[in-house]
């Protein structure tokens, strides 16, 4: 499965549309597998703060050694 990522927004009559290269890339009646990621707008300054310091405790738990696993299928 490949996948494409590209800014978009909602049309007037409620369709998303796609960018024209990627019209030409996929045939027609192709199924699609869609994810709609959208900005969340009011974001709690605490709550971002527990995020980013979840994920920097994560990452600095991440050893070189790891690597090993990013090369398994």
């Amino acid at each position: 499965m490949k996948a494409y990522e590209f800014p978009t927004q909602l049309t007037e009559d409620k369709k998303i549309e796609l960018p024209a290269i990627l019209t030409h890339r996929i045939p027609n009646n192709q199924v699609l597998r869609v994810i709609v990621l959208v900005r969340e707008q009011d974001i709690d300054p605490e709550e971002e703060e527990w995020r980013k310091a979840a994920e920097e405790q994560f990452l600095a738990s991440y050893a070189p050694e790891d690597s090993i696993y990013d090369r398994m299928t």
